[in-house]
């Protein structure tokens, strides 16, 4: 799992230079159909829109440090085929805004026209490896 640049450098600015590092209102999980480092792209098809997403606080365990999705969320049922499903990001804006993190998703999913896709509580673990004195 990787952060985005975006957090990177908002984490090192924020603790190391005293650089503010504002919260965003909301962040949104949007659905790849492939990492967006490597010519993956956010589904475009009829029916997709990114979907509002809550977090728990954060969390350790032997794997690291993590927060995971707090509540059952899913998207609007597929009006068309979307295809591959691989991955997904957290972004800032319901539309464009800043990518937060990127991850793969556990199970990965070709979406059919009809077929609805979603998130149970826990599904999606955003993990950071800082500190980690490595």
């Amino acid at each position: 799992m990787a952060l985005a640049d975006y957090l990177d450098f908002a984490v090192l600015n924020h603790f190391f230079r005293g650089v503010p590092a504002p919260a965003p209102a909301a962040v949104f999980v949007a659905l790849f159909n492939g990492h967006p480092d490597n010519e993956g792209a956010e589904i475009s098809a009829e029916g997709y829109e990114r979907i509002p997403m809550a977090f728990s606080e954060p969390a350790k365990d032997g794997l690291g440090r993590f927060v995971v999705n707090t509540e059952y969320r899913e998207y609007p049922r597929a009006r068309g085929d979307w295809g591959q499903v691989t991955h997904f990001v957290v972004f800032d804006g319901r539309v464009g805004g800043t990518a937060i993190f990127a991850a793969r998703l556990k199970r990965e999913r070709v979406v059919r026209e009809d077929d609805k896709l979603y998130f149970e509580k826990g599904d999606l673990r955003i993990q950071y490896l800082i500190g980690t004195g490595e």
